[in-house]
């Protein structure tokens, strides 16, 4: 892909990719999501309907549909009448031409330098599972009427990558139609009748394209939400059947705000009416936009708050595109306002404690730069496990708000043992295990943060402390150290009380964590330290070393989120066969998937909250539907298992895990390979017998052979009752034998009694 086109080869799309294909001699881009094996999901209207106008414009644009002829496509059939939101094969969507990629989170400087629209985005997507999951929804319910300019494909695919929709529906979020209304507007104002000379036009009309294109961004406009897809699908329903305007009731759904609805739209569409002639009855001046541009304060359901771009529309003579004004505007576009990201973790019941409360308008101020948040991991082990995966989903939620994610792996105070939580001082690794387990680490927070390479950071503390000396260390840390306050700690307090006490090594390990933080602040920036309530005491030891060795006042704040604890206290994260591990060199995606599979109800929609990013309405649809008539049990914690195990292990590990859950269920359809029964063989209790043993051995003896049952009669008593199963088929007669045809491939077979005990 260069830097002026977006071409890419077939082997480079990902799932999750927003593409697209150019159509009528590059007149305009049909888009759609690729959702992976081959299909893409995308919006369009039947032959000769695609603007859907109901004008003669339908007639000059054909449509987005493979016109096939005589011949279909042996994969998808004859689409060619189909409308709405269809799924369709790679070849058919291109329908001949050539594969692009649309971006996202481009520079205002990239976004610019792409004159045509329809290519790019400044705004930010989100994970691929999210953005297929909303695809794949609308696949199955809709994306309510096409049209060209408010309701387009490219709309369509926007919305699946991004979850936002736009208030004001003059124009949707499509930069095509917003780059045509752009023209427009250049050929329809009456400033440019006073620019004087063709190249003077030309520039200030060029600039003034620009700069509309710019504002219509999805990623620069202040009227929009987040909405969850379940939700935009309940409220196309509901507006079916009603007399108001669409675009009234959506605007007091979607923004939140407690204006009416149609004093909310003549607030919202006023700038776009000034920005963009065309729409707007009266042509206003554009040049006058900056007096326009007043807003309240940012509603609390609505992502971006619209700002200022008066050094573009400004009555001064400089010239639109002078490198100060280049520079000046790339400052504007970061002042966009976050997601206040403490305000969404104390939502879901991810908040405990803040050092400060200045860190919730830190987090969300248009005028302070993103944060930088780090979270530890010392390598106790070769995978981080579901204890630490809380830690993970706050920085992600950082991540997602906008700021930059740190991984702090503790190479050298993995050495010493944090006592916090502990009753015993933790084995001494060696260098070997150490770097082994460091490396383990490092690969899960790659792969569960490393969405966005420029989002997160990942550091390893040794790094720092391998050349400090024990004088260093006393002079630089030891002297501000109060050893008052270091006994007070309540973790040092237990182990203190306790008949083991406390070594000098893990007394000093608040030291060492504490001067991590002022390490990472000063050579790092970053300003901010997240742990489980039980780092309280190793949290505001940092701030307080912050306070005295950098000798500042709020430039670092510390945020505990609550342990996880199942409903009657106990520890979350534990399995009979010990921890639930991140990795799936130790617990397999099916496994892990399972755990979560049987979370009893009153808990699942706290993990939902906790464990997930659905949003609150999604789970309170969940929570809706377990108390109504009907419900299907375990509904709830399925969809909890699948959005934990897409979260950790991704898209693939979720298939493999699905997969074996529904080729162990008794009774299933899928059909047993050898290839699925060797990745769950460590996953269930297994056994090797002769095929003398087993070929033409009757089905009782085989049972008793493999373990399944310690007696004949145990047997016979469980298969009368139908309880016993051969590769998920039930066996009805005591007398069946195994015969060669029963065996996997010639290699083996999976036995059931009831739901639970294979072998």
């Amino acid at each position: 892909m260069g830097f002026l086109s977006n071409k890419i080869a077939r082997d480079e799309v990902k799932p999750g990719d927003h593409i697209y294909s150019w159509r009528q001699a590059y007149v305009y881009a049909h888009h759609g999501i690729y959702v992976g094996e081959g299909q893409v999901n995308h919006f369009t209207r039947g032959d000769g309907q695609e603007t859907g106008t109901g004008t003669f414009l339908d007639n000059l644009i054909v449509s987005s549909s493979l016109n096939h002829g005589d011949t279909p496509c042996p994969n998808c059939g004859d689409r060619t009448k189909v409308g709405g939101v269809i799924s369709s094969c790679l070849d058919c969507f291109l329908a001949g031409g050539d594969l692009y990629v649309f971006e996202y989170s481009v520079s205002p400087a990239i976004f610019l330098a792409k004159p045509r629209g329809g290519t790019c985005t400044i705004g930010a997507s989100d994970p691929p599972e999210e953005v297929i999951h909303r695809a794949n929804f609308l696949l199955r319910n809709g994306f309510g009427v096409y049209n060209v300019f408010k309701n387009n494909c490219e709309d369509f695919a926007i919305y699946c990558k991004t979850g936002l929709l736009v208030a004001n529906t003059d124009v949707g979020r499509s930069g095509q139609a917003a780059s045509i209304v752009a023209a427009a507007s250049v050929v329809l104002s009456s400033p440019l009748r006073f620019v004087a000379g063709f190249g003077s036009l030309a520039v200030a009309g060029y600039g003034m394209y620009c700069a509309s294109r710019l504002v219509s961004d999805i990623g620069m406009r202040w009227d929009v939400s987040k909405v969850p897809v379940e939700r935009l699908v309940a409220d196309m329903d509901d507006l079916a059947g009603m007399e108001t305007k669409p675009e009234e009731r959506l605007v007091t759904d979607m923004a939140g705000m407690e204006t009416k609805p149609e004093d909310k739209k003549t607030r919202m569409t006023l700038a776009s009416r000034s920005l963009i002639p065309i729409c707007s009855k009266t042509f206003l001046s554009p040049l006058r936009v900056a007096s326009l541009l007043s807003f309240p304060e940012k509603s609390s359901t609505t992502f971006f708050r619209r700002h200022q771009i008066h050094h573009l529309f400004s009555t001064s003579t400089t010239p639109l595109f002078s490198p100060v004004k280049c520079s000046t505007l790339e400052t504007e576009v970061q002042a966009v306002s976050r997601p206040n990201v403490v305000d969404i973790l104390q939502e879901r019941g991810l908040l405990e404690s803040v050092t400060s409360e200045n860190l919730r308008s830190a987090c969300s101020d248009p005028n302070v730069a993103p944060l930088k948040v780090y979270c530890g991991f010392d390598p106790t082990a070769e995978s981080l496990h579901l204890g630490n995966l809380l830690g993970i989903i706050v920085l992600s939620w950082f991540q997602r708000c906008g700021h930059q994610a740190v991984g702090l792996i503790g190479g050298a105070t993995g050495r010493v043992g944090d006592p916090s939580g502990k009753s015993l001082e933790r084995p001494e690794l060696d260098a070997l295990t150490l770097e082994k387990n460091i490396a383990g680490i490092k690969n899960i927070l790659v792969k569960i943060l490393g969405g966005n390479a420029s989002s997160y950071v990942i550091f390893n503390n040794y790094d720092w402390w391998k050349d400090m000396t024990m004088l260093d260390f006393l002079k630089k840390v030891g002297r501000f150290a109060r050893v008052g306050v270091m006994m007070a700690k309540e973790s040092v307090k237990k182990r203190l009380e306790s008949e083991q006490g406390m070594s000098y090594t893990e007394f000093s390990y608040q030291l060492l964590q504490g001067y991590d933080f002022v390490h990472l602040l000063d050579k790092e920036g970053v300003n901010v330290q997240i742990g489980g309530s039980d780092q309280w005491g190793n949290i505001t030891a940092g701030t307080d070393l912050i306070r005295k060795i950098l000798q500042t006042e709020e430039a670092a704040y510390g945020l505990t989120f609550p342990l996880l604890l199942k409903n009657d206290g106990t520890k979350f994260g534990k399995s009979e066969d010990g921890a639930i591990w991140l990795s799936p060199s130790m617990l397999s995606p099916y496994k892990f998937y399972q755990y979560f599979f049987s979370v009893p109800d009153v808990d699942v929609i706290r993990f939902l909250k906790t464990l997930t990013f659905l949003s609150l309405d999604e789970i309170k649809i969940v929570e809706d539907e377990m108390r109504r008539p009907g419900y299907v049990p375990n509904s709830a914690q399925m969809k909890l298992a699948e959005e934990v195990t897409r979260f950790v292990h991704g898209e693939e590990g979720l298939k493999e895990a699905v997969k074996a859950t529904e080729a162990l269920r008794p009774g299933a359809e899928t059909k047993l390979d050898w290839n699925l029964i060797e990745r769950i063989a460590e996953d269930i209790p297994t056994c090797s017998l002769p095929i003398d043993r087993v070929s033409g051995v009757s089905i009782v003896d085989v049972s008793v052979s493999a373990g399944l049952f310690e007696s004949k009669s145990a047997a016979r008593r469980t298969l009368k009752q139908g309880g016993v199963y051969m590769n998920n088929e039930r066996v009805d007669n005591e007398n069946k034998r195994v015969e060669e045809e029963d065996i996997v491939e010639g290699k083996g077979l999976v036995l059931s009694s009831g739901k639970k005990n294979k072998v």
